[in-house]
């Protein structure tokens, strides 16, 4: 029962952190895209809405990965607390929002084409 038990906990915390990695690369993807798309746009308060738009998935992603969306500062505040291996930290607050950064640089030119169709 115990080896069943302590199995299944290491099953969920693999499928937690996977999670997790997911939601930091989609909330880095976000704040990417968006930063992008207030800059095209230049509104008058750009950096209140770009701040909002940081915040938003800060806060979305609070209670998974904490939202950090950049690996040095992820590293420089959590790397070595307790909860996590370093094998996990690195899956999540490296892999995850490094791949929503670089997807984000990769899916701009789709983003701009879309919007270039939707103004004609």
């Amino acid at each position: 029962w115990y080896q069943r038990r302590v199995h299944g906990k290491q099953w969920y915390q693999r499928r937690v952190h996977g999670h997790a990695a997911i939601i930091e690369g989609v909330a880095t993807w976000v704040c990417r895209i968006g930063s992008r798309l207030i800059s095209l746009k230049e509104p008058q308060h750009a950096v209140a809405i770009d701040s909002f738009i940081a915040t938003s998935m800060v806060c979305a992603a609070f209670s998974t990965s904490g939202g950090y969306l950049n690996p040095i500062l992820a590293t420089g505040l959590k790397f070595g607390c307790r909860g996590h291996t370093p094998m996990e930290f690195f899956v999540v607050y490296w892999i995850g929002s490094s791949l929503g950064a670089i997807s984000s640089i990769y899916s701009w030119p789709h983003v701009e084409e879309a919007i270039k169709v939707k103004a004609e």
